[in-house]
């Protein structure tokens, strides 16, 4: 299983991603900043669904490294 963590300025809570290992599939969001945003949580969970595990990981390394300065790479 992944867990991803997704932040910004732009926002007072980060959003959480839970992704299944191996079957590329999103088992669940917290995107507490959209709770009074239904149109906009049903938006980020069709947009997540259709992305692949790879693809959040990769998005995951580039924010690591841009946002926090980590290397996720290893």
């Amino acid at each position: 299983m992944y867990e991803f963590v997704f932040s910004s300025s732009k926002f007072t809570h980060p959003v959480f991603v839970t992704a299944e290992k191996g079957a590329n599939k999103v088992l669940k969001v917290d995107a507490s900043d959209l709770k009074d945003g239904i149109e906009d949580m049903a938006q980020l969970t069709k947009k997540l669904e259709s992305s692949r595990a790879n693809q959040l990981l990769t998005e995951a390394k580039k924010h690591a490294k841009q946002l926090l300065q980590l290397d996720l790479t290893g």
